[in-house]
């Protein structure tokens, strides 16, 4: 039986895959169904769409929030690095959305150079495919410059391999000769002494498999939790398990707080553990976090982001509507709460407006008017208001 996500995997294995309407609108794919700990985060049809929108210009970062899972798991799909590798050419056969073969076409874009990974046999020495097929005909240039040493000194060519193995002499020979991709007139131009000595015998170079561009980073433990509450039980070795009821009374679940770690910037995280969790509130019942618990939260979340490149929010750059504003809240999707700002007077043209506004004028009014304290009292989580706050600043 092949492993889970591999050429040979049913085309039942389901995963929450994102439509074209989610590339369309920026917007992350909404989780119907938990992933077990034995399979893959994208299955065929998921890494193919990796490999098709990548392929039109779409940043690793953004398909990684689309799909809500890390950049490296992205990058790898990108690349073709799951065993047995993919057959990139059938990836639009895998497609359930017509609307990519439509939108994003095969062929509209050239493909990248990084996916076509060399063979195992080719040479190290050959540049293309081109010239390691010519290569093939011709003998390799030890063996011409050893022929032609011989017939200039009028000595007889060795008649076995053995034979070359009578070397008097040290090999000693030029970084030029060695690097066998002279034509038969560099090597009659090379100077007697940088010819290697007739009888010694030049083995061939190892072969290596070049190494791909794209950095790869370790995953941190972190990532493997399904739940909120075995994420807290393993934060840094440190068992955080008894503020689960203040996360979730603060509206931090693991989706967003893996949202957090591949988008926010630090400086939000920070601000996001330290009033999200350590400020109390004259009406909850919880007590804020103290300073080593939050630290160790913070870090933990940080060490969620691929550092192979920076993140920045990935908010809407210029909703039109309330709705678009609400459904990708620096990757949020707070669009069940437009019935509230509706009811307490807010729409997009107000909202554009405070961008403009003094930063305790802006905390003050949407603290006040979303009503923090959670879902179940009519009000949005203290972490929304702040992810609100966030993409106001960054509009």
């Amino acid at each position: 039986m092949s492993a889970p996500g591999s050429n040979h995997e049913s085309a039942s294995d389901d995963r929450d895959n994102p439509t074209y309407d989610n590339f369309k609108t920026n917007t992350p794919v909404k989780k119907t169904r938990t992933r077990g700990p034995s399979e893959r985060a994208l299955n065929r049809e998921g890494r193919a769409i990796c490999r098709i929108v990548s392929a039109h210009e779409w940043p690793v970062r953004k398909i990684a929030l689309i799909f809500g899972i890390s950049r490296q798991v992205i990058t790898r799909a990108i690349d073709n690095e799951y065993l047995p590798p993919d057959v990139v050419s059938e990836d639009y056969t895998h497609l359930k959305d017509p609307e990519f073969s439509k939108h994003f076409p095969p062929g509209a874009v050239a493909p990248r150079t990084k996916f076509q990974h060399r063979k195992r046999s080719e040479s190290p020495l050959t540049t293309s495919d081109e010239d390691s097929s010519e290569d093939e005909s011709k003998p390799s240039s030890s063996r011409v410059l050893l022929k032609r040493k011989c017939v200039g000194d009028g000595r007889p060519p060795p008649t076995s391999v053995s034979g070359a193995f009578t070397a008097k002499k040290p090999r000693h020979f030029s970084s030029s000769a060695s690097s066998g991709q002279g034509s038969d007139s560099d090597s009659e131009s090379l100077s007697p002494p940088t010819r290697p000595p007739t009888s010694t015998f030049i083995p061939a170079l190892p072969r290596y498999k070049p190494r791909s561009s794209t950095k790869t980073y370790l995953l941190s433990p972190i990532l493997i939790p399904t739940t909120l509450s075995v994420f807290l039980k393993s934060v840094n070795q440190i068992d955080l398990s008894a503020h689960l009821s203040l996360l979730s009374a603060r509206g931090f679940t693991l989706e967003r707080i893996r949202i957090m770690g591949a988008m926010w910037t630090d400086a939000m995280i920070k601000q996001a553990v330290e009033r999200g969790l350590c400020e109390g509130e004259d009406e909850d019942k919880w007590k804020g976090m103290s300073a080593f618990d939050a630290l160790t939260l913070e870090l933990a979340i940080r060490k969620l982001r691929c550092k192979a490149e920076s993140s920045s929010p990935n908010s809407n750059s210029n909703p039109a509507t309330l709705s678009a504003f609400l459904s990708n809240v620096v990757g949020f999707d707070l669009t069940a709460h437009r019935a509230l700002l509706e009811s307490q007077g807010f729409d997009i043209d107000r909202l554009r407006a405070m961008r403009e506004w003094e930063e305790g004028d802006l905390r003050e009014v949407l603290a006040r008017a979303l009503r923090p304290g959670g879902e179940g009292e009519g009000g949005m989580f203290k972490l929304e208001i702040l992810a609100v706050e966030f993409a106001l600043k960054s509009w």
